[in-house]
């Protein structure tokens, strides 16, 4: 199992990895993604992507983001994002979303991008509000809150996710049984009801279909890292 910062994020960071992820390993079934959503403090008295690129604008360079550290989807979204809207912002890097969500909940940073469990209670006490999400269709999650394609924003689809992958060479009927298997059973109500619980909708993917995200997911991300000029440390 691995998630998108092992498949994509990692190898783009760092060219001189002890393996390649598409010579040495065979995708069998994308498990599922979670929708990311960009998140503001209420406080900034933000409540639309217009609105932040204002609040942005008017700082002159000194409005700050969080993310779980650098180099996360977090952290690459936000730069990719920031590009778009040609925006200046300043990266506040965290260890994790242990620390960076409270950060945002105190109003030490007024954004960041993050999955809804993480936030809900915030956003229903009216602390967070979310201002787009970074899919290609409003989220099941969060009907109310709109697509960035909506808002302007054109191809900005970024969905952090959990996969499966097998050593390469690994027989292709073994691969399609384990692909099959894991479909039914991420649709399981069990499965699906502890998924949801972590901001997870379940995919269970053929195995060409999950080859075809992961050759989109690793170019994004080549162009996200050259773009954020983040290297790793």
């Amino acid at each position: 199992m691995a998630d998108l910062g092992q498949t994509a994020i990692t190898p783009a960071m760092t060219p001189k990895l002890p393996y390649d992820i598409r010579r040495d390993f065979a995708p069998v079934s994308l498990l599922g993604t979670s929708p990311f959503f960009l998140a503001v403090n209420s406080s900034t008295g933000v409540s639309t992507l217009k609105e932040f690129v204002a609040y942005a604008r008017a700082r002159n360079g000194s409005a700050s983001y969080g993310s779980s550290g650098v180099g996360s989807p977090h952290h690459l979204a936000m730069e990719m994002l920031r590009l778009r809207l040609g925006i200046e912002l300043v990266h506040v890097p965290y260890k994790g979303s242990g620390q960076s969500t409270p950060a945002i909940v105190s109003g030490e940073v007024p954004a960041l991008f993050t999955v809804l469990p993480t936030v809900s209670a915030h956003v229903k006490s009216g602390t967070i509000r979310l201002l787009g999400v970074a899919s290609a269709t409003r989220s099941a999650q969060a009907p109310d809150v709109p697509t960035f394609a909506e808002l302007g924003v054109k191809d900005f689809v970024l969905l952090p996710s959990v996969s499966v992958l097998a050593p390469s060479g690994t027989p292709g009927q073994v691969i399609d049984r384990l692909a099959a298997e894991i479909g039914k059973a991420v649709r399981h109500p069990d499965s699906m009801q502890k998924l949801a619980a972590m901001g997870i909708d379940p995919v269970g993917s053929t195995p060409a279909e999950y080859a075809k995200q992961l050759r989109a997911d690793i170019e994004l991300f080549v162009q996200a890292v050259r773009a954020s000029g983040v290297k790793a440390e």
